[in-house]
């Protein structure tokens, strides 16, 4: 072997060379090239026992057509690794996991003669590290997209010298890649039970899906008509659909989501069908005497309620007790979890949402205002509805219908499974209510009948309805009136029960009652009105 014998050094410089140059100038080797850089190669096969020239031209031709590599580089990039000469070692590596499947490493190099450098990189340090790339001098940096996810890399940097060498490593580096993009969805749920429980409210319980992806199971989307009306964040598995029509078939489904937005397939359609709303029952009259004669009234229960309200605070430590224990089954709260969480079981809220401004014509809160607090409480299943305005005017304010409803759909952008809800104030002589169809979810019409000057009238309340007939209002709550201002005094007892018999022969599916403090007033004052807004509560 005397006459093909090189020194080591030149053999690993000569394969450095190969592996350093540009990709432009990277063309099949020569045979020059292959015979000088597979010298080793060939001896080895040679001292193994096969034939000189088969050793030679194998070698070769798999040099020529395969590249340098086959010519045990590894082993030569090795055997040449010496304490570095008089390179000092790359400086400030960095390691950066750009994603599940790349780590980005950048370093800096103050030698003025080295020609490229060794990335080398281990899962376990303690077990040693393993050449995975030469790169060239410049850019200092390497893209490894070689990289598993949720894996910890740890990597160091050595420069090669002109004859070879290798510096001292760097600095060593650990970067973790995180889990690979979830695009798995969870299972399909069930949906187990949908019940009419009123002419307006339906009740749904559906099986839990379990979420196979990296992501996590976020919560379900509820159809109804295939249309999504609600989210229920997991793990609850139950909701109710409110302010529904009676004697309506709805057709509901629900699906899965985790939190990589993967969505299931809806669950099989279940059909339910709300029932009538109950118009009357009897209860013991009450009597009204005067010097000349005694009149009967006999009112008459309210049932199928989605909602019964009461606007107001009561003189209890919670501000609500008194008027839970009155039988209402909704409170007006502000837009905070905290409020919402501490309800009573079957208490829900009406989050007040700020006013509409007619002397400005805008909105009290503004848009972002908005958007924080209703993304903090969506889907929170103590909410009744959203309370976003308190009687806006067309007459101040000639755009207030489209400003209700562009609030109101940003509202439902922001939580689609909560109603809107606005009280619109009656004003003639134009119907007030035509403007306003669509614009909100539930109409809520305060038509309050008893003032100092005419006493109670209670056809308003009539005429009132024949305009929501006439305006075609879908959904409305009537507002009760419970309370005296300057110009309206408070009804009595009998009165309100006759406020409820005209309010009752109306499609109305909810009501609030305004209110249990107003002024310096309280119903805490009048605990005759109490018990008639308690039996009235009980129907």
């Amino acid at each position: 072997m005397r006459g093909v014998r090189m020194s080591r050094g030149w053999i690993a410089a000569v394969a450095l060379w190969a592996t350093l140059v540009p990709a432009w100038s990277q063309a099949a080797p020569s045979a020059k090239l292959c015979r000088a850089v597979c010298v080793e190669q060939i001896a080895s096969c040679i001292a193994s026992g096969q034939p000189r020239a088969g050793c030679a031209r194998l070698t070769l031709w798999r040099c020529r057509h395969e590249g340098l590599g086959v010519c045990q580089r590894a082993q030569v990039l090795e055997a040449t690794r010496d304490p570095g000469g008089n390179l000092v070692p790359p400086d400030l590596l960095t390691a950066v996991a750009r994603s599940s499947n790349e780590i980005d490493l950048s370093w800096t190099d103050s030698n003025a003669h080295d020609t490229g450098y060794a990335v080398e990189r281990s899962t376990d340090p303690s077990g040693g590290f393993v050449v995975i790339a030469i790169v060239s001098q410049s850019p200092l940096s390497f893209r490894d997209a070689s990289v598993a996810d949720r894996t910890t890399y740890s990597y160091f940097v050595r420069a090669i010298s002109r004859k070879g060498t290798y510096s001292p490593p760097s600095n060593i580096l650990s970067a973790t890649t995180p889990p690979a993009a979830d695009t798995v969805a969870p299972t399909v749920p069930t949906l187990q039970h949908a019940t009419a429980v009123s002419c307006a409210q339906v009740d749904l319980v559906w099986t839990a899906s379990v979420d196979s992806g990296t992501s996590g199971l976020k919560g379900y989307d509820l159809y109804r008509d295939g249309l999504r009306v609600a989210q229920v964040l997991s793990p609850a598995t139950s909701t109710s659909d409110a302010g529904l029509a009676p004697m309506t078939s709805y057709g509901y489904s629900v699906s899965a989501i985790d939190n990589a937005g993967n969505e299931s397939l809806p669950s099989v359609p279940v059909t339910v069908t709300t029932p009538p709303c109950p118009t009357s029952t009897t209860v013991p009259p009450t009597t009204t005497t005067s010097t000349s004669t005694t009149t009967t009234t006999t009112p008459t229960a309210s049932g199928g309620m989605a909602v019964r309200a009461c606007l107001g605070k009561d003189s209890s430590a919670t501000q609500y007790d008194r008027i839970v224990a009155a039988g209402f089954t909704a409170l007006d709260r502000a837009a905070y979890r905290d409020y919402l969480d501490g309800l009573p079981a079957g208490v829900k809220a009406l989050v007040w949402l700020g006013d509409y401004d007619n002397t400005t014509c805008t909105w009290e809160k503004s848009d972002d205002w908005i958007r924080t607090h209703v993304e903090a409480i969506a889907g929170h299943p103590a909410i009744a509805a959203y309370y976003i305005a308190d009687e806006p005017h067309l007459w101040d304010c000639p755009l207030a219908a489209v400003h209700l409803k562009a609030r109101s759909d940003f509202v439902k952008s922001l939580d689609p499974a909560h109603p809107t809800m606005a009280v619109i104030e009656p004003h003639w002589p134009e119907n007030p209510y035509t403007p306003y169809v669509g614009t909100v979810d539930i109409i809520g019409v305060d038509r309050y009948p008893c003032s100092y000057v005419s006493g109670c009238v209670f056809s308003k309340i009539d005429d009132t309805l024949a305009l929501l007939d006439q305006a075609g209002v879908p959904h409305y709550w009537a507002f009760i009136q419970a309370f005296a201002d300057s110009y309206y005094r408070m009804p009595t007892a009998d009165e309100v029960h006759e406020e409820f018999r005209h309010w009752r022969q109306s499609r109305m599916e909810g009501y609030v009652v305004f209110s249990w403090a107003y002024g310096t007033d309280t119903l805490e004052n009048h605990p005759d009105l109490i018990d008639a807004l308690g039996w009235e509560n009980s129907q």
